[in-house]
């Protein structure tokens, strides 16, 4: 027996899935293993409920349409017949009432006496005025956005311009310091050279002095 068939096994019982987890580690079952069959069996009886749910619902469906069709074919059965004395009165009342509505309502001409040009003419020639007054709006307020926008950098550019040049001519003296410093530095290295040959030349005359002293003394 698998695992997934002995948590099925045990989930048939009633037992919770953690009772369950218990005792497949009690005997002595991996819990990844059991993880996966407490999984599969979980995704096994969704899709058997689902399955048994659509399949409980397409019967009274099927049912229903059986009755539907039933009834309609009944219905396309019956035919209600009409008397002929019944039809001929109707008939007598139609005619005499379009008679009378039609001596009571002569018919009239009615002439249009509209100029479809001029109107027409005179809608579009509004309807393109308000366009252009609208389009000459909006254009001048963003002139005015864009007037203002430049201003704003006008002014900032006035007042930025003194604080660049400043800001330029400080560069400009740290620069210089750096050279002089650097040049100093040259020069101090220079000088530690120079200074280091003398001590090294002195170095030579005291051991030279020492050598013949020695040399004396044997």
């Amino acid at each position: 027996m698998t695992i997934l068939e002995r948590v099925l096994e045990l989930k048939k019982t009633g037992i919770p899935d953690s009772e369950i987890t218990k005792r497949l580690k009690n005997e002595g079952i991996h819990p990844m293993d059991i993880s996966d069959a407490m999984n599969q069996s979980k995704i096994k009886e969704a899709v058997s409920g689902e399955t048994g749910y659509s399949t409980q619902g397409m019967v009274p469906s099927i049912m229903g349409g059986e009755s539907y069709e039933n009834g309609s074919s009944q219905e396309g059965t019956y035919s209600p017949s009409s008397s002929p004395k019944e039809s001929e009165d109707y008939q007598d009342y139609s005619s005499q009432e379009s008679e009378s509505y039609q001596n009571s309502y002569p018919e009239e001409e009615y002439e249009d006496n509209y100029a479809p040009n001029e109107f027409s003419g005179g809608g579009i020639a509004m309807s393109s005025e308000t366009m252009i007054e609208v389009a000459e709006q909006v254009f001048s307020e963003k002139i005015k956005k864009i007037e203002t926008d430049l201003k704003l950098v006008k002014e900032f550019k006035t007042l930025a311009l003194p604080a660049i040049k400043d800001f330029d001519e400080r560069l400009k003296r740290m620069e210089r310091q750096f050279d002089k410093m650097q040049i100093a530095i040259l020069e101090r290295v220079g000088q530690f050279g120079k200074n280091l040959d003398s001590v090294k030349k002195e170095i030579e005359m005291v051991e030279d002095s020492f050598e013949k002293l020695n040399k004396s003394k044997k």
